[in-house]
């Protein structure tokens, strides 16, 4: 593989372990897997999930599911507040998938009455905190007239409920086990209120990765971006460093030895502007090399980051020998953002660090 600019690399091995991980742990809890595909939003890599028989998935737009559903996923959910100015894209296709649609407010369930052609079912957003999109967990009134409404329309078929703990990425590993309990405590207060029959789903990568035992009032997990994971599922206590299965590699453009300083053909649009905080400083990715197939992982971190630039601050000896012209890895801040920067130009490596 020959590289000459920033380039996204996913480490198969790496992942296709992630897949297995959390497919064995859903197993293992005797719940439904529907992986998030938002993360990779590659066809190629969403068949190493089918090797586990996985058939159903999440995405997060309608373009997205049409992706998938022209590549021979035919269980779709998707997972967004549904946009009612595409509803003829529904019309028009999807006509022999199971597809699951996501409300939180009436006048979307009214406008899908009147203009939906076909039959699909539909998940009501819950918000158990993050407070983005969905019904607060415990309005009950409100989640009551909106049921009502869904159960008018013959070809509206109401499947559950659905949320996403987005608030996690703001915790640690402790604070993901405590803030789990706290949203199974209020799963149970919709089922016992709505029916232990009907469907729930949740979806967020650090409590699917860092719970072991899940309540068997859950009955889907959607993570996705176990798949790849990254500095911030890292340092949140998600997964191992060597777990990370994305990189993207970039080339050396200055070398100033005097002041430290490394700077790389690789910036905000090929990494995003996601930072994290490191030593209360905002750090952009973390510095590994890849020599002969061995990863080093170094200390050395992107400190300052413009459209086309990165900057580093050498802080070990790893980085004496680098000189302009050579590649280096980095380990991204959030892998989804940086994925969908580069979902049509994936380069896979069969066990990089073999």
């Amino acid at each position: 593989m020959k590289i000459n600019k920033p380039s996204f690399v996913v480490d198969r091995k790496k992942a296709v372990s992630n897949i297995k991980k959390i497919f064995e742990k859903a197993k293992k809890n005797n719940i439904s897997l529907r992986p998030h595909f938002k993360t990779h939003q590659s066809a190629m890599i969403g068949e190493w999930f089918r090797e586990f028989g996985i058939d159903k998935i999440t995405v997060s737009s309608i373009d997205m599911a049409k992706y998938f559903y022209q590549n021979g996923w035919s269980d779709i959910t998707i997972a967004f507040p549904l946009n009612i100015l595409e509803i003829d894209e529904i019309n028009n296709c999807f006509e022999y998938c199971n597809l699951n649609l996501l409300v939180c407010d009436e006048d979307t369930v009214l406008a899908m009455g009147e203009k939906l052609k076909r039959n699909v079912n539909v998940f009501i957003e819950i918000d158990m905190g993050m407070n983005r999109s969905g019904i607060y967990y415990n309005n009950f009134t409100i989640i009551e007239n909106l049921i009502e409404t869904i159960t008018h329309f013959t070809h509206l078929k109401f499947k559950g409920f659905i949320t996403h703990n987005g608030e996690t990425y703001n915790l640690n590993k402790e604070q993901v086990k405590e803030n789990y309990y706290k949203i199974i405590n209020n799963i149970k207060l919709l089922k016992n209120r709505f029916g232990n029959s009907i469907v729930f789903s949740i979806g967020d990568t650090p409590t699917v990765s860092i719970v072991e035992e899940f309540d068997d009032s859950i009955d889907e997990i959607r993570p996705g971006n176990f798949i790849y994971y990254d500095l911030m599922q890292y340092f949140i206590g998600s997964c191992k460093l060597d777990e990370i299965a994305a990189y993207v590699i970039a080339p050396v453009v200055s070398v100033d030895k005097e002041q430290g300083k490394i700077v790389l053909y690789c910036g905000a649009v090929h990494l995003s502007k996601e930072s994290i905080k490191l030593e209360d400083k905002n750090i952009y990715g973390q510095i590994i090399l890849i020599n002969d197939g061995e990863i080093k992982y170094t200390n050395n971190y992107i400190i300052s980051l413009s459209q086309e630039h990165s900057v580093i601050k050498r802080k070990d000896d790893l980085l004496d020998g680098i000189k302009v012209g050579d590649l280096v890895g980095i380990l991204p801040v959030h892998s989804c953002l940086v994925a969908a920067i580069f979902k049509d130009k994936i380069n896979i490596m069969d066990a990089i660090n073999e």
